[in-house]
């Protein structure tokens, strides 16, 4: 299973990102909203699988995250708490579950340009190119062929985390 789904707030400040107002400026009910759109959602789909995948005696889960929970940006402090959440489930999920043959890994790819991101300011792109690992922007299929080989090759004994 992977697990990728994050739903952006309706009126954010700066449209098609994932940027907010500073930590101190945003208000309490966003963080609930954002919470209860994005984490919750994850959860309640990871919990069925893991019943499913206890059933088989067997699974992978991968968490796709994000390469800047290291670098943040500023105005990113609600999608970076969440990334960081589901990043500390990855490692719960794979300890509860070891004894199942279920892995948990989490993979944090650098920026690319999606649906949610294609309206971001070109500044904005230029400068998570250049505060990225990779230094360059990230296409979608080469992220996905990333995700492919990292399920193929993970060792079934541990918990990994990667960047791309």
């Amino acid at each position: 299973m992977i697990n990728n789904y994050y739903s952006w707030p309706k009126n954010p400040l700066l449209p098609g990102t994932f940027l907010n107002k500073n930590f101190h400026k945003i208000d309490k009910n966003l963080f609930i909203d954002e919470f209860n759109k994005n984490i919750i959602p994850t959860i309640l789909v990871t919990q069925e699988t893991i019943k499913f995948f206890r059933t088989n005696n067997k699974g992978k889960i991968v968490t796709v995250l994000t390469s800047f929970l290291d670098s943040p940006t500023v105005g990113s402090s609600i999608y970076i708490s969440n990334k960081n959440y589901l990043k500390g489930l990855c490692k719960i999920w794979s300890i509860e579950n070891q004894k199942f043959n279920i892995t948990s890994h989490s993979i944090s790819p650098s920026f690319m340009l999606t649906g949610h991101t294609s309206k971001m300011d070109q500044r904005l792109v230029d400068q998570f190119i250049n505060n990225s690992d990779s230094k360059k922007l990230m296409s979608v299929e080469h992220v996905a062929n990333k995700i492919s080989d990292f399920i193929n090759s993970v060792d079934p004994n541990k918990s990994d985390e990667i960047s791309i």
